[in-house]
């Protein structure tokens, strides 16, 4: 049934590997927590008491990234959110990045996947799997978002770091093109094949660009 084989499996440590689901978790907090998570933790000194969505608790986060609310604003303009934290702070973007809610409620699902991505941005992993990512964005944002992923992967490598991988699950043709090898899984077998770019998804690309 296997062919016989040896070898080594590398992947990086967990901390370096991100999975950013359909539905992105958006854990209790400010809309700069939604950003920097999984970047956040609370302290041993959080009591775990709750005063309501209204008004913020004191939970102590401790915040390993050193991002300035200005770097924050860029990225949400970089995933398509120019206007969020004005409108959560009521016109006020640092009152914004402040501001306490329900975000999984407050926000629409296409708000949230861009939002994931602006963690990517931020956390900056060796290894990430998207499993239908970009289902609630149009075929425009979703090449926004893995135009930002192709270019972590290059600031990356420009540096002389290790770069990006990403592997996506989905069902859109439009993520083809975002990719260099594609796997098929059916009827219990699979098989790997290498994404030729033609000169037809060229032209869309200029087209969608």
């Amino acid at each position: 049934l296997w062919s016989n084989g040896s070898g080594e499996i590398v992947r990086p440590s967990s901390d370096q590997i991100y999975f950013l689901p359909q539905r992105p978790y958006c854990p209790p907090g400010s809309l700069r927590d939604q950003l920097l998570y999984p970047s956040t933790e609370l302290s041993d000194n959080y009591d775990g008491t709750q005063d309501g969505w209204s008004r913020p608790i004191e939970q102590r986060r401790v915040e390993w990234s050193s991002m300035s609310d200005a770097e924050l604003l860029d990225v949400l303009v970089a995933v398509d959110l120019p206007g969020l934290a004005s409108r959560i702070g009521d016109g006020d973007p640092i009152r914004g990045l402040n501001t306490v809610l329900d975000y999984s409620n407050t926000l629409s699902l296409g708000e949230q996947q861009r939002l994931a991505f602006g963690r990517l941005v931020i956390n900056r992993p060796r290894l990430v799997v998207l499993d239908e990512s970009t289902s609630a964005l149009d075929v425009v944002a979703e090449r926004k978002m893995y135009t930002l992923l192709k270019n972590i992967a290059a600031d990356a490598e420009d540096g002389g770091r290790t770069g990006l991988t990403y592997i996506s699950v989905g069902h859109r043709p439009t993520l083809l093109q975002h990719h260099d090898v594609k796997l098929l899984l059916r009827d219990g077998g699979g098989s790997v094949s290498f994404i030729q770019q033609t000169e037809s998804s060229a032209e869309e690309q200029t087209i969608l660009t």
